[in-house]
């Protein structure tokens, strides 16, 4: 994608603009400098369909409160901002296009069909945009952010296709109306350096995900929002949430991990024995006396220290890590559930 300098043609903004109103419909091989909003002066009813061909945009584009049949862009390069907002688009395709600042398609309804094909974008946004058919973006990349946050497809179809989703910020409630296709979906640090995606969207790709039947994926994206919110309450007030947060990832990976809780499990049972053995009291000997001191800390199994004489501290031990137990069995329980379910 590109284009060679020596093929492009400089061209003024009256020039261009009296070319179209003459009838020009493909423009080719240019350098533009142009005030597009100036078309709907020789349409004022409706812009005829255009296509920009290899052409570079060296300034502002501005295509604001134009009513437009359709409008192609295909191997462009836009210098500057580029704004296409408040418009209506009857159609328009943009292909293996570079944006090298931010582009707006704010507050514009695409009446049929939309489509962003193989286009590099720095920073965009489609807030309140309104898609009524069919929305396509196919193997996008993103250097910052996508935004679709607030956009209305409710009764069209939006499709994410091969796209950098780590890059892409929308509302949670609108990730049903999305439809994904041959997603490379991101690691935690990719989602990380992107900066851009936040615990509620983790969440609502959790949900969508479920509703298609990946739970692999989906289990992912679970992680992602834990981590995220364990990342914001590291930098809170609320230090007992983080703890338990944070404890919650290390014995079980959020619930995710059946290895992880299997592992602490077997460490919390090993854990009294161990105890038991290094503080054991004169009176305790090293046979059944010792096991009863230590089973005493597993449940179901602590009635067989009923026998020997414990101090309150002992048994307050004891009763906490009963309860440690419980805890981590339901953790792998959990952990184990969730990966059948994968």
């Amino acid at each position: 994608m590109g284009i060679a300098e020596e093929n492009v043609t400089d061209q003024s903004g009256d020039e261009l603009l009296k070319e179209i109103a003459e009838g020009l419909t493909e423009i080719e091989g240019r350098r533009l400098d142009c005030d597009f909003n100036r078309l709907k002066d020789f349409f004022p009813d409706v812009i005829p369909k255009l296509a920009f061909i290899d052409c570079t945009f060296v300034s502002n584009v501005s295509f604001l409160h134009l009513n437009m049949l359709g409008i192609n862009f295909i191997s462009c390069v836009f210098e500057d901002f580029a704004a296409f907002e408040n418009s209506s688009i009857e159609s328009c395709f943009f292909h293996e296009c570079q944006f090298k600042k931010h582009a707006s398609f704010s507050e514009s309804i695409f009446k049929v069909r939309a489509t962003f094909s193989d286009v590099k974008f720095t920073t965009a946004s489609f807030s309140l945009a309104v898609f009524k058919k069919k929305a396509l973006f196919y193997n996008c990349d993103v250097s910052e952010y996508l935004q679709l946050a607030n956009i209305s497809c409710s009764n069209s179809e939006l499709i994410l296709n091969r796209m950098p989703v780590a890059f892409i910020t929308f509302s949670p409630s609108q990730s049903e109306g999305f439809s994904v296709e041959d997603i490379d979906w991101p690691s935690l640090e990719q989602i990380k350096q992107a900066g851009v995606v936040t615990e509620s969207m983790c969440r609502a790709w959790k949900v969508r995900l479920r509703n298609m039947g990946d739970e692999w994926t989906a289990s992912e994206w679970h992680l992602f929002e834990k981590e995220l919110a364990l990342e914001r309450l590291s930098t809170g007030s609320n230090k007992v949430s983080y703890f338990f947060l944070a404890c919650y990832g290390w014995v079980s990976r959020y619930g995710e991990s059946p290895e992880r809780a299997s592992k602490v499990l077997a460490a919390l049972i090993i854990a009294p024995f161990v105890f038991a053995l290094i503080h054991m009291r004169p009176e305790i000997k090293l046979n059944e006396e010792w096991a009863s001191y230590a089973l005493g800390f597993i449940p179901l199994l602590s009635k067989a220290s009923v026998s020997l004489n414990l101090s309150v501290f002992e048994k307050c031990g004891q009763i906490v890590w009963q309860g440690f137990l419980a805890i981590q069995s339901s953790l792998l329980a959990l952990a184990v559930r969730n990966k059948v379910r994968r």
